[in-house]
This record gives C-alpha cells, sequence and structure tokens, in this order.
C-alpha cells in the first residue's frame, strides 16, 4: 500500500478523505510473523507525515477506526482542529 510518498507493508481495506481534505486516513491490516494485525493510519496531505495505530484484534480496530471517520468527516470539521488527529496519536 502506498500512503503519499511511503510505502506501507499493509494491505488497505477502507479508506476516506477528512471533510477538510487535509489527511487520508485508512485502515489496513498485515502480517507479523504467523498472526493478523490491523492497523488505523492518518496521513497528513502537507507534512507527509503518517501515523498508525496497531491493533491485534480486528474488533478493536474497527471500532477505533469507526470512531475515528465519524470525527474527521463530520460538516463541523471544515476548520478542522487537530483533536481527532491527536486522538490517533495517543494509545
Amino acid at each position: 500500500m502506498i500512503i503519499g510518498k511511503k510505502k506501507i507493508d499493509a494491505i488497505q481495506l477502507a479508506h476516506f478523505t477528512s471533510t477538510s481534505g487535509k489527511y487520508d486516513c485508512f485502515l489496513a491490516t498485515h502480517y507479523n510473523g504467523s498472526y493478523q494485525c490491523h492497523d488505523v493510519g492518518a496521513y497528513n496531505k502537507a507534512t507527509g507525515e503518517v501515523v498508525r495505530r496497531h491493533y491485534k484484534s480486528r474488533e478493536l480496530a474497527m471500532i477505533f477506526y469507526t470512531k475515528f471517520r465519524d470525527e474527521m468527516t463530520t460538516p463541523d470539521m471544515i476548520a478542522e482542529d487537530e483533536d481527532s488527529y491527536t486522538t490517533l496519536k495517543e494509545e
């Protein structure tokens, strides 16, 4: 999977663009040894930074992805502060 100019060793399952267009966000899967893992991530188009949260459980990744998508795509996010993006960085 290629995000911006970075190649990430994962298969993209879903993606969306934030309301302002500043971030491309994704849900991806990859293998770590013999077990399957999932990542929720965001690519800042302005800086090129990619931030990912790693999950061993698909269910937990989907819960976070759904919440993150809803926060980043609400109509009031047009001014888009850093709150939702910061949530992605916190673990």
